[in-house]
């Protein structure tokens, strides 16, 4: 019974979502606000917008920091749709957990992609992380 509850629930998360995007791509003409390409908040947008999958966890490994989760709800505040699953894992002291993985709608990615304002700062990103590596 708990399953069948489940799946509804995701059925209207899933039609919500939908909307959302829906409404969202009528109003194309939007940009959400776009942050400095020196700041977590940059790698975590990159990392999206690139069709990337990330969980807590990863950003503690990949960037060195705990508040990843507090950085992608200021780009949900800025405008970004960023969408999560949670996801139960276990941990090693054999606990279950539920752990969130964030991601970007492939429609929404798609569109994003078409501004010329995000193929800027995913070049200026990329042009940055090579002066860092050189």
């Amino acid at each position: 019974m708990i399953s069948y509850y489940r799946y509804i629930f995701k059925q209207t998360l899933d039609r919500l979502s939908m909307l959302s995007l829906h409404l969202w791509s009528k109003s194309m003409s939007f940009i959400p606000k776009l942050p400095k390409v020196s700041t977590h908040k940059a790698y975590i947008l990159y990392k999206l917008l690139r069709g990337n999958r990330i969980k807590n966890k990863e950003m503690w490994n990949q960037i060195d920091t705990c508040y990843s989760a507090c950085r992608i709800s200021e780009l949900v505040s800025d405008g970004w749709l960023i969408e999560k699953t949670p996801i139960l894992q276990t941990t090693l002291e054999k606990k279950r957990v539920t752990v969130k993985e964030y991601f970007m709608n492939t429609l929404y990615r798609s569109d994003v992609l078409q501004a010329q304002e995000i193929q800027d700062f995913l070049r200026r990103y990329e042009l940055q992380n090579i002066k860092k590596a050189s």
